[in-house]
């Protein structure tokens, strides 16, 4: 079983407005196969933010 986290968020200013992401896939860092013989990646994180003037 896979289990994820993601967390968002919007943010507005006088100067610019935007998104922020992140989070983290497979949090118990649990070995698996969704094919046999090829294993998905262990814990890992991501983090993204667009914004606009």
């Amino acid at each position: 079983m896979r289990i994820a986290l993601i967390i968002c968020t919007s943010f507005i200013s006088q100067i610019m407005n935007g998104q922020s992401e992140g989070g983290i896939n497979n949090i118990t860092d649990k070995n698996y196969s969704l094919v046999e013989g090829y294993p998905e990646p262990g814990r890992n994180y991501f983090a993204n933010v667009v914004y606009s003037l």
